[in-house]
């Protein structure tokens, strides 16, 4: 291959572009220590660099970089990605200098980070130049100081302070034990980019973040010095992303929407003839239309309402799988993905019409939308775990309104994904 130039070096490696004997442009990242190592160290940094390449493979279909080539049989080893459109640092300075925050690509690290959280993974060295925009979308790279939380299984060079990662992103945590680092490590790192976008000032490493306006509370709790009082899940920290930007935006509620805020926190004292008004208000709405009641109707509220009237629940499930089929802007739509997934998980085992229903609806959003997440819940909703009784009902739904397109459209977004991660019946409907 030949080198074209260098994009960047540290830690135990260097990334440069090179170009392929077939012409094409890719990303090489070589073994490349500190030649003052001493034999041992150099042999665990390349074991490390090894399994980071394997973690890359693993998680390549949820988030990571996609690994293109490798060969780790020869000195040095190497393998190569996608060459990145940019990294999420040049992003925030070009966000900084227009004023503006380019929300979808929050979305798009949260996703990524969700994803791999969810597969046991922590990666331990999140920062602007790990965040890589790859044909459109933006991932995860440098796995190489990540690990499974409960494993212990970690290559940690104390002598060289290589596992740390970066002093500006590391969670405290992590300088007492930095191989058993959670999920939460991760957030304090998503915390202190937040920081960088929004303030830009500086950051007293290790420390709690925080910053002047809307943000403060967001940063704060992401980088709280205790791991407990960080935000429990990245589906939470969306959802207070998404509230963030909606109470600070121009869309304003309508009146009637203000006073059923005010109600929603006291759904289990409510009589029967005020779960009626709720439905009918909220089968009334608009699809598309964020400043209604649906809009406000977080898991906790739609849990507590499927906890005390069940028949008003259902008529609301149905109301959001009308609603959700529009557009929608970057942080509704993501939340929604996941209040549809818990309405799913509450459906009963008999009502497949509704659970059809919903799972159109999230197909019809993914598209749309064109957002990877949604997109990967409506391929999860219609699994080879399905029984075969409710797939046989999704189908009908789906080729009722000639709409088999929809999951095609999906597959053929997702890297990795095939009809294969489809129940056999949904199959069917794939060209």
């Amino acid at each position: 291959m030949k080198v074209v130039r260098e994009i960047a070096r540290g830690g135990f490696g260097v990334v440069e572009e090179v170009e392929t004997p077939s012409g094409e442009r890719v990303a090489r990242k070589t073994f490349s220590p500190n030649p003052n190592l001493g034999p041992l160290d150099i042999d665990k940094l390349r074991k490390r660099f090894r399994r980071e390449v394997g973690i890359h493979k693993q998680l390549a279909k949820y988030g990571a970089v996609p690994i293109l080539q490798a060969d780790l049989s020869v000195d040095p080893p190497w393998f190569t990605m996608p060459l990145a459109e940019r990294n999420y640092r040049e992003q925030i300075d070009d966000d900084r200098k227009a004023g503006v925050i380019s929300a979808e690509a929050l979305a798009d690290i949260l996703t990524c980070l969700e994803e791999v959280h969810q597969r046991g993974i922590v990666h331990r060295d999140l920062k602007p130049e790990n965040i890589l925009k790859v044909a459109g979308r933006w991932c995860l790279a440098d796995f190489g100081l990540s690990i499974q939380p409960d494993s212990g299984v970690t290559t940690k060079l104390t002598t060289t302070g290589s596992a740390y990662g970066s002093a500006a992103y590391t969670a405290p945590e992590q300088l007492k034990d930095f191989s058993k680092a959670k999920a939460a490590a991760d957030i304090y790192s998503f915390g202190c980019i937040l920081h960088d976008l929004v303030d830009g000032g500086y950051r007293a490493p290790f420390a709690t973040a925080t910053t002047k306006g809307q943000w403060d509370g967001v940063i704060r709790k992401c980088t709280a010095a205790d791991p407990s009082k960080r935000f429990k899940s990245i589906k939470t920290l969306r959802e207070v992303l998404h509230h963030t930007v909606a109470k600070h935006g121009t869309l304003k509620p309508r009146a009637e929407v203000v006073a059923w805020k005010a109600e929603l926190g006291a759904i289990p004292s409510w009589d029967t003839e005020k779960f009626l008004q709720l439905s009918t208000v909220v089968e009334g709405e608009v699809a598309g239309d964020e400043s209604g009641v649906l809009a406000e109707l977080t898991e906790e509220y739609l849990s507590a309402i499927h906890a005390a009237d069940v028949d008003c629940w259902s008529r609301i499930a149905r109301a959001y799988a009308a609603w959700a089929g529009a557009s929608f802007t970057w942080s509704l739509c993501d939340v929604m993905a996941d209040r549809m997934m818990a309405l799913l998980a509450d459906v009963g085992a008999d009502d497949l019409e509704l659970k059809a229903e919903l799972v159109l609806g999230l197909a019809r959003l993914a598209t749309i939308n064109h957002r990877f997440f949604v997109m990967k819940r409506a391929i999860v909703a219609c699994g080879p775990n399905l029984d075969d009784d409710t797939a046989e009902r999704i189908a009908i739904e789906f080729r009722a309104g000639d709409e088999e397109h929809l999951l095609n459209d999906c597959l053929r977004e997702l890297w990795h994904y095939t009809k294969r991660d489809l129940h056999p019946v949904l199959q069917e409907l794939i060209s």
